[in-house]
């Protein structure tokens, strides 16, 4: 259905068959705010980020060019830094979104030595900052199990 919107027309088949597939497995969820909405999805995903000397620098450098060519378009990475939650080590990113001049907001968070957290904030229809403060504030409350 997603694919049929005019929302999700610039969203590359890669991305929206990832999606799908999360979805279809149960292993993503979405959490939605009162109007104006906003949305968090939350999934782990099988990736490495070590417990100590993370190159968070490195990481960032190659966010952009790797963005695009997933993506299939320029993805512009405008902040880019490492992050801590409930004490786990992490980037956070904030990027182009698939919407034109919107962006989206994601933490990726370690979990254990082969998993990782990933938690991404998007809106059409909020401020991208009020938006942002609002993640911030619940990304500050998280507690990481497992």
């Amino acid at each position: 259905a997603a694919r049929d919107q005019q929302d999700f027309q610039d969203i590359p088949m890669s991305v929206l068959s990832r999606v799908k597939e999360l979805a279809a497995g149960g292993q993503i969820e979405y959490f939605r705010s009162p109007e104006p909405r906003f949305t968090i999805s939350v999934y782990r995903e099988r990736a490495t980020v070590p417990q100590r000397g993370f190159d968070q620098k490195e990481a960032c450098s190659k966010l952009s060019a790797e963005l695009s060519e997933q993506n299939a378009r320029d993805m512009k990475v405008y902040d880019c830094e490492g992050a801590v939650l409930d004490g786990h080590p992490g980037l956070r990113v904030e990027v182009d979104d698939y919407w034109k001049d919107r962006k989206f907001l994601q933490y990726t968070v370690r979990v254990n030595d082969d998993a990782v957290l990933i938690f991404t904030a998007n809106s059409r229809e909020k401020n991208f900052e009020e938006m942002k403060q609002e993640f911030e504030r619940i990304m500050e409350t998280l507690k990481i199990e497992g």
